[in-house]
């Protein structure tokens, strides 16, 4: 549902991203789909040139996670993450090797 962007100059659109999913202990949740939508043109690269759609991450994060549950970023960008784990009254924690990055993550989260 979501923008594809051109990788590099080889004209081909990506209609993936990578995701990583951890979880401490065995999972016991329920089986999920692999396949997440977002909201077509709703990348948001207002907050960090690789910021992502908060319905594409509303939908992926709602599939594996309950109320209270915590959610790690190791990179955190713009926050959309956080936002979206604050939405769906999670804890969060998020890291950047991009000082202005966390700032950015922490001033969205603050005006929000």
């Amino acid at each position: 549902g979501g923008q594809s962007p051109f990788v590099k100059d080889g004209k081909v659109k990506s209609f993936w991203k990578h995701v990583v999913w951890m979880v401490k202990g065995a999972y016991e949740g329920k089986a999920v789909g692999d396949v997440s939508r977002s909201a077509t043109n709703d990348n948001d690269k207002t907050q960090h040139p690789w910021g992502q759609s908060e319905s594409g991450f509303a939908d992926l994060v709602a599939r594996f996670v309950s109320q209270g549950d915590m959610i790690l970023d190791p990179m955190v960008g713009g926050g959309t993450t956080a936002v979206i784990a604050r939405a769906l009254n999670c804890k969060f924690i998020g890291s950047d090797k991009d000082p202005q990055a966390i700032e950015i993550t922490r001033k969205r989260l603050r005006d929000g």
